[in-house]
């Protein structure tokens, strides 16, 4: 089966399979809780499920993955490669555990409704986070902001959510992230039971008191109300340019108001992001290439803080390949999304993964790191590449590898030794040649010769031609 074609129908995840998948992506806001050493609870499932779905697809002899992989896999491994050998390792073990979610999406995904199962387990990660939000904001009743880094119990200390720190845009990330699909779900199905997840996530996002959270969260709002109702507000505003343009003022206007109460909150705090950026573009124009040398905190003694942006934090610590890297990975996931949305069957799953990458994006924009979330939704997205009728195309990892060791194998003995045969064999690979082309020539003249005697012996001719001689 080439790229080209459909997912392969006779064989599908089982329920292990499917329920092992789904619990894994659940325990990944729980990277802190460390089992030995610094292999977290995290890895451990991470690791457990990709090893469930390796031997079911080894088992059955169904080894495929997604197709959708592959610019994502280029672009990532590149970027592992850069900064292993250009940025000193910097978070290279990060990136590693980045580098499994994505493995884990590739291998298990093969139609929409495998992304759907990815975004339940995501659901159920952010309904615990959410309750434990939640508790943690009773145990003081003092608000101040930054609930979390204060108030949960340890072990579960969700300001230090790795793979980067993050603080609380780690911690909103994963919250965040499948709030649209289950108010999608909700939305089509109007189960009352989906409003339970719905509702804590939004008590939570609310009891993070962080601006970039509230910021997050009105862009994931307004890319499904864009997408539920896009067309029909469209021919409204076309109709109707009066009360269009009315809308954008009060919509304007609205946001003007609402951007001048977030700065009035803490003016210090927005000066200092910009701040953080100037200096950031400053270090990337001095350190393209391998970045600012560690630690990046020494290059910010003003602002006291890495940058609060993961396109410019990764290209400050990393250079500016990797950021650009970052971002070539981002737009290949917002194609997904557009050719998912075009694919009547997975439009639905295309704007859930649309409406959380929105949000994450916007959160980690104005905080420093990277979550697994944002790297599962990118996956995710992605995969979306090849949809067809709700169906992602496949192509077979084992055959390809077993192919590709072959290729191997014959250039290695195919350039072994090759410039001392060379040099031993050039006078002989021009006489084979020369005598060669005698051969062919002199054959030639043999069978013309051949056929001229046999015309001339021909009675036929001599009969008819007789006459013409004499």
């Amino acid at each position: 089966m080439n790229i080209a074609t459909k997912t392969n129908p006779t064989m599908a995840p089982n329920r292990l399979v499917t329920t092992a998948v789904a619990g894994a992506i659940a325990l990944q806001p729980f990277n802190p809780i460390s089992v030995v050493g610094p292999v977290s609870i995290a890895d451990v499932a991470l690791v457990a499920a990709l090893g469930l779905v390796v031997g079911q697809q080894l088992i059955t002899d169904d080894g495929w993955l997604a197709a959708g992989v592959r610019p994502l896999a280029i672009c990532l491994g590149a970027l592992i490669a850069w900064v292993v050998i250009a940025a000193g390792g910097w978070h290279v073990t990060q990136f590693g555990a980045f580098a499994l979610v994505v493995a884990l999406v590739a291998l298990y995904v093969r139609s929409s409704r495998d992304i759907e199962t990815l975004l339940w387990g995501a659901l159920l990660g952010s309904v615990i986070i959410s309750l434990l939000t939640i508790y943690s904001s009773t145990l003081n009743p003092a608000f101040g902001g930054r609930v979390i880094q204060s108030r949960l119990p340890p072990p579960i200390d969700f300001a230090r959510t790795v793979p980067l720190p993050g603080g609380f845009g780690a911690v909103s990330t994963y919250v965040l992230a499948p709030l649209p699909f289950a108010i999608i779900k909700w939305y089509r199905s109007r189960r009352r039971w989906l409003l339970a997840p719905i509702l804590s996530t939004i008590a939570a996002v609310v009891l993070l008191q962080t601006r970039a959270t509230y910021l997050a969260f009105a862009a994931a709002m307004g890319v499904l109300a864009a997408g539920v109702h896009g067309r029909r507000m469209w021919e409204l505003g076309w109709r109707n340019a009066g009360g269009s343009a009315l809308v954008l003022t009060v919509g304007g206007a609205a946001s003007l108001a609402v951007g001048r109460v977030l700065y009035a909150i803490n003016p210090e705090n927005v000066t200092s992001r910009v701040a953080q950026f100037q200096r950031s573009l400053v270090l990337m124009a001095q350190h393209p290439l391998t970045g600012v040398p560690r630690p990046v905190l020494q290059h910010f003694p003003v602002t006291g803080h890495t940058p609060h942006n993961m396109f410019l934090h990764t290209g400050v610590a990393a250079g500016v390949p990797a950021a650009a890297v970052l971002l070539l990975m981002l737009g290949v996931a917002l194609a997904g999304c557009w050719r998912g949305w075009l694919d009547h069957r997975s439009r639905w799953t295309a704007l859930a993964l649309a409406a959380g990458l929105a949000a994450t994006v916007i959160n980690l924009g104005l905080t420093p790191g990277q979550t697994r979330a944002y790297w599962l939704l990118i996956a995710s997205s992605t995969m979306l590449i090849y949809s067809s009728d709700g169906d992602l195309s496949t192509m077979p990892w084992i055959r390809t590898a077993v192919r590709t060791s072959a290729v191997a194998t014959a250039l290695r003995r195919a350039t072994r030794n090759s410039t001392v045969l060379g040099l031993l064999t050039a006078d002989a690979t021009d006489t084979r040649r020369r005598l060669a082309a005698g051969w062919q020539e002199s054959r030639c003249r043999r069978a013309v010769s051949k056929l001229q005697a046999a015309i001339t012996n021909s009675a036929v001719v001599a009969f008819l031609t007789r006459d013409i001689s004499n």
